[in-house]
């Protein structure tokens, strides 16, 4: 009974050490400059921000890394772009930020209101325990796989729908190597290298 108490008392302080953390990233200000440009300003944080502008199929058009205590303000041109539907890309070390962009005839349209957030997972690895943890805001289904340094599938979990993610792995029994825990939601992937002695 005890064990099962602790279970929802780790997963609310891994919650609160999260908002903690979002709390004292960098502050950002978007603003149409003219029809085809706009402003990005982002106050001086604590963390390096990588900045993305992605095109609708993901190409990334231009990348950038920020470094942390600097702040940062920088006019975007997009009149060199076709009509269609991008996304500006903030990743700090703990999660990600997405807002839509529209590019037309008339101008361009930041969709401020429409900014979506993604938590990373953390991971640690304790002998041959993984532990993965996630505040998953969107709900949004997740898969676990595990795979050996030739690629072959040791392990593979679907998770769906949960909010707080905090599991943990014994991969005790598999053959010593280098093996690769990927995290899959929405498009994204994130991986982390463990090796088994």
């Amino acid at each position: 009974m005890k064990t099962y108490l602790k279970i929802p008392v780790i997963a609310l302080g891994l919650f609160i050490t999260e908002f903690s953390f979002a709390a004292d990233l960098a502050s950002i200000e978007t603003q149409v400059v003219n029809t085809k440009s706009f402003k990005l300003a982002i106050k001086q944080g604590e963390e390096e921000v990588k900045l993305k502008l992605l095109d609708q199929f993901g190409q990334v058009l231009y990348n950038e890394s920020i470094q942390a205590r600097a702040a940062y303000k920088k006019v975007f041109n997009l009149s060199t772009l076709p009509t269609g539907e991008y996304r500006l890309e903030l990743e700090y070390p703990i999660k990600i930020q997405v807002m839509p962009i529209t590019v037309d005839r008339g101008g361009i349209e930041l969709h401020q209101q429409e900014v979506t957030e993604m938590f990373k997972p953390f991971f640690r690895q304790r002998d041959s325990k993984i532990s993965i943890n996630m505040l998953n805001t969107r709900h949004n289904p997740l898969k676990i796989r595990v795979s050996d340094d030739e690629g072959q599938l040791v392990y593979q979990e679907v998770l769906d729908n949960e909010l707080l993610i905090g599991k943990q792995y014994d991969l005790s029994q598999l053959d010593p190597g280098d093996y690769t825990v990927n995290l899959y939601s929405e498009s994204r992937v994130f991986s982390h290298l463990i090796m088994i002695e």
